[in-house]
């Protein structure tokens, strides 16, 4: 079910929709780009989190790189 609403956009920017839309209504292409800019921000929250979570343990994560690189020496992995 969509719902009828009303916005104020410039004219500028009602051109650019109709010259970006191609043949489809501005309707269509102003849900298609609600839609893409929703996942956009939806993204970029997923990727804050997890650039929280990652400076939280970061020192253990650190720890745990290096203990799988010391293994690595001593099984001669990193020799050329």
């Amino acid at each position: 079910m969509k719902v009828k609403t009303s916005v104020t956009l410039s004219p500028e920017l009602i051109a650019a929709i109709e010259e970006a839309a191609a043949g489809d209504s501005r309707s269509d292409f102003l849900e298609r780009a609600g839609w893409e800019a929703i996942r956009k921000f939806q993204r970029q929250a997923r990727d804050a989190h997890d650039i929280a979570i990652y400076a939280e343990f970061k020192e253990e994560f650190d720890a745990d790189a290096e203990e799988a690189r010391q293994l690595q020496v001593g099984l001669g992995f990193d020799e050329e």
